[in-house]
């Protein structure tokens, strides 16, 4: 599988020029769609894709999806421009992008150890079931998501070409097993996880919302045993298939 993504990859790099035009804004606007639907959104594509681009939207769509999708949307945007600075992995960072994407969805959260609030980024305070696996005591988040910052870095200046893929799937995998947020999750650590491939001008990595239990079963341990090389695996499946449609003649 490995194989046939680099070359593929190398196919669609040739015709895409990433280089010189950047993504196309359709594909950057199905990667929201899908980071959407796997964390939860029940919206149809034009709806969404109409709220991106200030069109008259149906009124069947709510507020608050409306504004979880700005919020998605601008997130996206500091991104892209995080990506032109190559700016680093660390807490602050991380935390100024789960603040833009709860934005005008966060709220205070009280618990009996103390209150935070997800519209500003704050860590979660007390403990969270999670069917995918272990996850992290609150009080340990600070010093996991350091460390897996500091070891991205340390990593960021030794991959290249597909390489980008797994280190973009194994930082995904720790951030899920850490869950840092009190609230959407697994946006940011989508977003993050493209971040890393568009620092390197590498194809975004598009996972269909209708493969949200392959990916929570990709991204689950087994037993409380780490398993990244099955959700970096998975990726770079899903990766495969997505390009597959891009090189491909179409009849």
């Amino acid at each position: 599988m490995w194989q046939e993504l680099c070359k593929t990859r190398e196919e669609y790099l040739e015709r895409a020029k990433l280089d010189t035009k950047g993504y196309s804004p359709r594909r950057s606007e199905t990667l929201l769609y899908e980071i959407a639907r796997l964390d939860g959104m029940d919206i149809k594509k034009q709806d969404f894709f109409n709220i991106l681009n200030d069109i008259e939207i149906s009124p069947k769509v709510t507020r608050e999806d409306t504004h979880r999708i700005k919020d998605l949307s601008n997130a996206f945007l500091y991104l892209v421009k995080c990506a032109q600075q190559r700016k680093r992995f660390s807490l602050d960072f991380i935390r100024d992008v789960s603040a833009k994407v709860m934005q005008h969805t966060g709220k205070e959260v009280y618990t009996t150890i103390g209150g935070y609030d997800t519209s500003l980024g704050d860590f979660r305070l007390g403990e969270e079931y999670y069917e995918e696996g272990i996850l992290a005591n609150y009080a340990q988040i600070p010093d996991m998501l350091e460390q897996l910052c500091k070891e991205t870095n340390e990593k960021l200046g030794n991959v290249h070409d597909i390489l980008t893929v797994k280190l973009a799937a194994d930082f995904h995998y720790r951030f899920m097993h850490i869950k840092p947020f009190g609230a959407g999750n697994i946006t940011v650590g989508l977003l993050m996880m493209n971040y890393i491939q568009m620092m390197f001008r590498e194809p975004l990595i598009l996972i269909p919302g209708e493969d949200k239990a392959k990916y929570l079963a990709a991204i689950k341990m087994q037993k409380d045993t780490p398993t990244p090389e099955t959700f970096e695996r998975f990726v770079g499946e899903e990766l495969l298939s997505q390009l597959r449609k891009e090189v491909t003649p179409r009849k």
